[in-house]
């Protein structure tokens, strides 16, 4: 189930204070890479925007002190010190908890159950649910067809 609501009601409200979280979350994330030295990261798979659960470096080694290399990336090791302060600024980030979004339509999913957000439309804030999630929607909010779904959130162009 597909639904839209005005960015000036009650519940686009809402969604747009996390859109302003996530962006923060952004730009103290592109502040640490540019610092750091890496080029790209993956954000916390637990949080819906933000955080970093690991960091790829382009075209230098990251000290073996603090990082440790994986299959996914490079992730801070916790058994020496400066790799355990890499990972304590790592969670210090800013992050928008999966449960924060689901609450902006008053849905409490948990632990597993997450809708979908877009927010790249100017006038809307899209989102879906699962119609066997039984949730209550907010009045604000207006159910619309895939089609428009597609149209509102600027797939087609």
């Amino acid at each position: 189930m597909k639904f839209k609501t005005l960015r000036t009601s009650e519940t686009g409200k809402k969604f747009q204070a996390i859109v302003e979280k996530e962006e923060k979350a952004f730009e103290e994330a592109k502040s640490l890479a540019d610092e750091i030295g890496f080029e790209k990261w993956r954000s916390d798979r637990w949080a819906a925007f933000g955080g970093i659960e690991f960091v790829y470096f382009a075209d230098q080694t990251p000290d073996p002190k603090v990082w440790r290399n994986t299959d996914a990336g490079a992730v801070p090791r916790r058994n020496t010190k400066p790799g355990k302060a890499m990972y304590e600024r790592l969670e210090a980030l800013t992050k928008v908890s999966k449960h924060e979004l689901n609450m902006c339509i008053g849905f409490d999913g948990a632990p597993f159950k997450n809708i979908g957000f877009s927010y790249n439309n100017p006038d809307y804030f899209l989102f879906e649910v699962f119609e066997k999630w039984d949730c209550e929607i907010p009045a604000d909010c207006e159910e619309i067809t895939v089609s428009e779904y597609r149209k509102l959130s600027l797939l087609n162009q």
